[in-house]
C-alpha cells in the first residue's frame, strides 16, 4: 500500500514527506496525514469509488456556498488528497475546553440553518433522499439488531407493520423544509476554525454520504448525539435557536425522523460489531434508547413507541425484569486442580453442573446470556440443547467487560444477572423475586443482593460494602469492618454502562459509578450464601443435606 501511495503522492507533486496513520471511520475508509517541510495535508485512502466522486463533487458545492470542507487537490479512483483542517475537532474541543461548549454547539446549530438557508436549490452533486435509500437504512434494524436481541428473525407481520409504519411516515417527512442533508453531522466530523469567520469557523467533515430531503435531520444528528451525552438545557437552548429560523417547524414529525435516524443507527452497529469486528460501537446502544426513550415522551410519537413495544419490548404480565445473565468466563483457579480440565460452571454439586442450579433459577426469564472463555468448548457442549445465548469472549473481560460485551444481546430494559459458582438458601421467601420486584427503573442503575457475613459460609475475608439504612459504600476488601457481603445476584440496567469502552473491567468500576450518582442500591438476604471458590468449599457443601436446595420438580 505505501507504494501505491509513493506513486500517487509524487503525481500530486510532493517530495520530502512523512506519512502518519490519522484515523479509520465507520466505513473502510482510512486518513493519513502527509507532512511536508512547509504544509500539511490528508490523504483519504477508499475502496467505495462512487462515495469518492460524491465527497469531490459535494465538497466543492460546499466550497462554493461559502462553507468549509476539505478541498480536493488531487485524486485518482481510490485515494484523494485533501485540504487538511487540523485535528482541533468539537470533541477535542468539548474535552479540553468545556468552557466554550455552548458557543461551539451555537456555533453547529447555526451552521446547519445556513446550509439550508444558502444551499436553496437542489445541486446536481446532491442526490434526493428517496423512499428506497430512507427503507434500506431503517430496515438494517430488522437485519441487524432485531435477530441480535431478540433471538431469532422478525416475523412476516412485523416487518410488514414496521415497513407500512415507515412508509408513511416517510410521505408525511416531505412536508418538513428541505434542503441538503449531511447525514453525519456531530461533533466527531465538526472541526474548529479558530481563524475563520463566523459559519466558515465550523469545518464539515464525512458527507460523502450527504442527499437532499428534510434539512432539520443534520440538527437532529447534533442534539440527539448517539456518541455524547447533552444536559437537557443544552438541547433546549439549541432547539430555540433552530425554532428561532424555522418558528413553524413541526417539531413532533423533526422527532419522528430522528427515531427513524437512531432505528437505522441500532442496525448499523450491530452490523459494525458483528460483521466488521468493530464491537466498541455496541457502547453507545444503551444511549440510542435513552434518547429513543426521551423521544417517546412526545405524545405524538404513540405510532412509533407501539410498534416498538408491540414487537421488542415483551414482558410476563407486569414484570420488567424478564431477561437474565450468567458470569461463567472465569478460569476458577482457585478452584484448582478440579478446573484444569473442566470449567467452574460444570463442576458438579450433588451430582448436578454449577450453571444447572443457576439455569434452574431463571427458568421464568424470556432470554438468558451466558459468557464464555475457559475451556468454552465444554460449556457449549453442555448448553446446546438450552435456550440460551452464548457470549463467548476470545481474551478474558472480567465481569465488567463480559457484560459490557453482550449487552447488544438484551433489550434495553434490566437485566438480572447471576453468578454462575454460588449457593444461597432463603430462610423465607424467593430472592431473586423479591429483587425484581424492588427494581425501580426511575431511581435505580443496579440493585445488588447483600448478606451480613456471619450468614455467609466458607468466607473469611474483608467484607464489600458499608450501609447506614440509606447510602450504600463500596468497599470492596478495602475495610475490615464492610459488614456486608455481595453475594453474585444482581440486576443491571444497559444504561450503567453508558461511556464505557471495549476492554477488561470489574463490575466494581460499574458499583462505584452508580454510587456516585446515587443509582446503586441493595436488598439483603435472609439466609446462607457461600461462595463455591475453592475445593474445601464445594467439599464442605457436598456434605450438607442441600435437599431443599433443588427445584421441587427435581425432588
Amino acid at each position: 500500500m505505501l507504494n501505491n501511495f509513493t506513486s500517487f503522492l509524487d503525481q500530486a507533486g510532493l517530495r520530502n514527506y512523512t506519512v502518519t496513520f490519522l484515523a479509520g471511520d465507520a466505513s473502510p475508509r482510512k486518513y493519513y496525514r502527509i507532512a511536508t517541510s512547509n504544509n500539511t495535508y490528508v490523504l483519504m485512502d477508499s475502496p467505495l469509488l462512487e462515495s469518492n466522486d460524491h465527497f469531490t463533487a459535494i465538497s466543492e458545492t460546499l466550497n462554493t456556498a461559502g462553507f468549509s470542507a476539505p478541498k480536493v487537490l488531487f485524486r485518482t479512483s481510490e485515494l484523494l488528497l485533501l485540504e487538511d483542517l487540523g485535528d482541533c475537532t468539537f470533541t477535542f474541543m468539548l474535552k479540553h475546553h468545556p468552557e466554550q461548549r455552548d458557543d461551539l454547539y451555537r456555533l453547529a446549530t447555526q451552521t446547519t440553518l445556513e446550509l439550508s438557508t444558502k444551499l436553496t436549490d437542489q445541486p446536481q452533486s446532491v442526490p434526493f433522499y428517496t423512499l428506497e435509500k430512507f427503507l434500506e437504512g431503517v430496515t438494517t434494524f430488522l437485519d441487524w439488531y432485531y435477530p441480535e436481541t431478540q433471538g431469532h428473525q422478525a416475523s412476516q407481520s412485523a416487518r410488514q407493520s414496521f415497513l407500512e409504519l415507515w412508509t408513511h411516515l416517510y410521505h408525511e417527512f416531505q412536508a418538513l423544509p428541505q434542503g441538503i442533508m449531511l447525514r453525519d453531522f456531530h461533533v466527531d466530523n465538526l472541526i474548529y476554525l479558530e481563524n475563520r469567520p463566523d459559519t466558515q469557523a465550523c469545518g464539515l467533515l464525512d458527507f460523502q454520504d450527504a442527499c437532499w430531503g428534510p434539512a432539520v435531520y443534520d440538527f437532529l444528528s447534533l442534539v440527539d448525539d448517539v456518541r455524547l451525552d447533552l444536559p437537557d438545557l443544552l438541547i433546549d437552548q439549541c432547539w430555540a435557536h433552530y425554532l428561532r429560523a424555522f418558528p413553524t417547524l413541526n417539531k413532533s414529525l423533526a422527532q419522528k425522523l430522528s427515531v427513524s435516524r437512531l432505528t437505522r443507527i441500532l442496525g448499523v452497529f450491530v452490523r459494525l460489531a458483528k460483521r466488521d469486528g468493530k464491537p466498541h460501537y455496541l457502547n453507545h446502544i444503551p444511549r440510542i434508547w435513552k434518547i429513543m426513550e426521551r423521544n417517546f415522551q412526545n405524545p405524538d410519537l404513540v405510532d412509533i413507541k407501539g410498534w416498538f413495544a408491540s414487537n421488542i419490548t415483551s414482558s410476563q404480565g407486569e414484570r420488567c425484569v424478564n431477561q437474565a445473565m450468567i458470569l461463567a468466563a472465569g478460569m476458577g483457579k482457585r478452584l484448582q486442580p478440579l478446573t484444569l480440565t473442566t470449567p467452574k460452571p460444570l463442576i458438579k454439586l450433588k451430582g448436578k453442573p454449577l450453571i444447572q442450579y443457576a439455569l434452574d433459577r431463571l427458568k421464568s426469564m424470556t432470554k438468558i446470556v451466558v459468557n464464555t472463555h475457559y475451556l468454552a468448548d465444554q460449556i457449549h457442549t453442555y448448553l446446546a440443547n438450552k435456550n440460551v445465548i452464548i457470549s463467548h469472549e476470545n481474551s478474558l473481560l472480567e465481569t465488567g467487560g463480559g457484560v459490557l460485551n453482550a449487552l447488544h444481546h438484551f433489550r434495553q430494559d434490566p437485566i438480572l444477572c447471576l453468578n454462575s459458582d454460588i449457593w444461597w438458601q432463603e430462610n423465607q421467601g424467593n430472592i431473586l423475586e423479591e429483587l425484581m420486584s424492588t427494581w425501580d427503573d426511575a431511581f435505580m442503575d443496579v440493585l445488588l443482593v447483600l448478606v451480613q457475613k456471619e450468614n455467609t459460609l466458607n468466607f473469611a475475608g474483608l467484607g464489600d460494602f458499608t450501609w447506614d439504612g440509606k447510602t450504600l459504600t463500596p468497599a470492596f476488601r478495602e475495610n475490615d469492618t464492610a459488614p456486608y457481603v455481595y453475594t453474585g445476584i444482581q440486576i443491571l440496567h444497559p444504561r450503567a454502562f453508558l461511556d464505557e469502552k471495549f476492554r477488561a473491567f470489574s463490575l466494581v468500576e460499574i458499583y462505584k459509578k452508580a454510587a456516585k450518582q446515587n443509582r446503586l442500591k441493595a436488598i439483603i438476604l435472609n439466609g446462607k450464601w457461600s461462595d463455591i471458590g475453592t475445593p474445601q468449599a464445594l467439599e464442605k457443601l457436598q456434605e450438607m443435606d442441600l435437599s431443599h436446595y433443588f427445584l421441587e420438580e427435581e425432588k
